[in-house]
């Protein structure tokens, strides 16, 4: 299955076709007025007034309140991910697995090309963020930061919408395989969720323009530089801002040099619990 947004290509190429190929998207990117790297993105896009809080929509819209939320774009390096189809189960964060969400970090890509633009696209989207109002304990701009301070983009994805009829065996069996819960409690409560709640994929494309699997994301973009299609929310019950994924493109595969592995929160308590048994232990 291939993106129509982005041109498929060859996974027969050499170094000099991958040149091209980024010069090609790059050329693509600066012809959009919604791609975030131009300096003019912001006078295209306002935002509107909905049940739920904002949308962010193009100027152009004749009927706003109507219009679909604006899709932006970005050039963007994952540096970290919690896209992991299999860790499902709830947890202290997410005590309803209904409301899970899968996330991942967007840095600078590290190639010349797209680098600058990322720094202007961060500022601009927090000029975006900044022009809606919001009176939670989140800074608008909070989605743009990691712990440390340094500048990022952080996406999300909501897993979960309501169903309005049950599943049947065979997409039950469809969607365990496409998802891959790994444990017997996560398999028990990911089964009981899906009768009421129905998965929603990540329109997530490898190098080839190839549709990758829940249980792929990881492996396809956790240190890859992608091109990343998001829209921006602002909700009113919570206060707060969201960056949501609605599709991503590998661009350049992650390199072989891996980078360190980010442990699930729950496994990292586990890991911490069984230490502190074992030193009593002694």
């Amino acid at each position: 299955m291939k993106a129509a947004f982005f041109p498929s290509r060859s996974s027969n190429t050499t170094a000099t076709e991958e040149d091209r190929e980024l010069l090609r998207q790059h050329d693509s990117l600066k012809r959009q007025d919604t791609y975030t790297g131009n300096a003019g993105v912001c006078n295209a896009v306002e935002w509107v007034s909905t049940a739920f809080g904002h949308k962010l929509v193009l100027k152009a819209e004749t009927n706003k309140s109507e219009a679909d939320s604006v899709v932006l774009s970005v050039v963007v390096k994952i540096s970290q991910s919690f896209l992991d189809a299999g860790l499902f189960r709830s947890s202290e964060f997410t005590p309803e697995l209904k409301d899970m969400r899968l996330s991942a970090m967007g840095i600078v890509p590290g190639i010349t090309l797209f680098d600058d633009e990322f720094l202007l696209a961060r500022k601009n989207i927090e000029k975006m963020l900044m022009g809606v109002e919001t009176k939670g304990k989140h800074h608008p701009s909070w989605p743009l930061k990691d712990r440390s301070g340094d500048s990022c983009i952080k996406f999300r994805h909501r897993v979960f919408t309501e169903r309005v009829d049950r599943p049947s065996d065979e997409e039950v069996t469809n969607q365990n395989e496409r998802w891959d819960p790994r444990s017997d409690d996560a398999v028990d409560e990911w089964t009981e969720t899906i009768q009421k709640y129905h998965p929603q994929e990540i329109r997530a494309y490898d190098k080839n323009g190839d549709l990758v699997k829940p249980t792929q994301y990881n492996a396809t973009f956790r240190g890859a530089v992608v091109r990343m299609n998001f829209n921006l929310t602002h909700w009113r019950t919570v206060q707060t801002v969201t960056i949501s994924i609605v599709a991503m493109r590998v661009l350049v595969p992650p390199s072989s040099q891996r980078l360190p592995e980010v442990k699930d929160p729950f496994d990292v308590a586990m890991d911490q619990l069984a230490s502190r048994m074992n030193a009593n232990k002694v």
